[in-house]
């Protein structure tokens, strides 16, 4: 069950444009609550996404988003929350238009297999506190870096056809 409880301290602490990023947050996070379990991984990546239109997140809003979401998913579910982080930062992330990934990763545990979630920028992991890469074997990526580079083949021969 989510809880969430408003402290006046907390309520102080809120900058300007830090209502709009919560409801952003909130909106985002019941759209992956409704659709994580009703569409297939691909489908539900294409959802986090930013749309056309959108205004793109200054360094100082895309620090401050990365701060809130970090916040309000350890207020709403204490821990492993990592696949609903990555999603969250991989949108604010690309609204900044930085160049990022998200990777989940699987490792073996004593009584089965145990997955994580993170995204990178730049190829180093944003809002760890440890390296993934050194203890998750990389199972899937969005965007897919294969299908990354096979459409930027694809839009060159076109662009050479013309």
């Amino acid at each position: 069950m989510l809880r969430l409880s408003l402290r006046k301290d907390a309520l102080r602490k809120l900058r300007k444009g830090d209502l709009s990023l919560l409801w952003k947050i909130f909106k985002l996070i019941a759209k992956l609550e409704w659709q994580q379990r009703r569409l297939a991984l691909p489908e539900l990546m294409q959802q986090f996404e930013p749309q056309l239109g959108e205004l793109p997140l200054s360094p100082a809003m895309l620090e401050r988003a990365e701060r809130l979401t970090l916040a309000v998913l350890r207020r709403l579910y204490g821990y492993n929350f990592c696949m609903k982080q990555a999603l969250l930062l991989y949108y604010f992330y690309k609204r900044a238009g930085k160049s990022v990934r998200v990777r989940f990763g699987v490792r073996k545990e004593a009584g089965g297999l145990q997955g994580h979630a993170w995204i990178e920028c730049h190829g180093i992991p944003i809002a760890e506190l440890e390296d993934p890469r050194k203890q998750f074997v990389i199972t899937y990526t969005h965007p897919n870096p294969l299908l990354s580079k096979l459409g930027e083949s694809f839009q060159e021969q076109n662009l050479q056809r013309k």
